[in-house]
């Protein structure tokens, strides 16, 4: 059953699925990790931890089934390979980022229960890096959804050639 259900889905069908669960899991895990700091609600925190822990976890098949999503949009008409690029370079940072997240998350959740002295110290620490990892998930996430929406791409193809044709027409001189 399991077999037939892939065999179904495209590449790119399978990376629009799970894509989105990292994204939303580290939005919602800072949130109320951030909440967390200001409440003596110790089991806020786990659930702030277990929400970027998931988020790791999800940036894996999310990242894994990247690279055959690309292949399938290169084929299909009307994309944009500029934010094509855009989107891959950008994920390889989110997805090494969010993994790190992850790891940070469960070591919180595990400070969280053990070592409840250290725990405002490790939310912090966890908050800076989730707050950098969001803003490139985020970035990563804006630029594969720019992929085949024309009406999101004008401005910035209209620059990126604009800067193409400048310099190549300073090479001609």
């Amino acid at each position: 059953m399991n077999k037939l259900i892939f065999e179904v889905m495209s590449p790119n069908y399978t990376h629009l699925i799970v894509n989105h669960i990292p994204v939303f899991s580290i939005i919602f895990g800072f949130i109320i990790l951030l909440l967390s700091l200001f409440t003596s609600k110790k089991n806020l925190a786990l659930v702030g931890y277990g929400l970027l822990f998931l988020a790791g976890i999800t940036s894996i098949p999310a990242y894994l089934s990247g690279e055959d999503a690309e292949h399938f949009v290169e084929e299909l008409s009307k994309i944009s390979f500029y934010h094509l690029e855009e989107h891959e370079e950008l994920g390889e940072t989110s997805y090494i980022l969010n993994i790190i997240v992850g790891i940070l998350g469960m070591i919180g959740f595990i400070i969280n229960r053990l070592k409840p002295q250290f725990n405002n110290t490790a939310k912090i620490i966890t908050l800076i890096f989730t707050a950098i990892s969001i803003y490139f998930t985020v970035r990563t996430a804006q630029e594969g959804g720019k992929i085949r929406r024309p009406e999101l791409w004008n401005e910035t193809i209209e620059n990126h050639s604009s800067e193409e044709a400048v310099e190549s027409q300073m090479e001609d001189d």
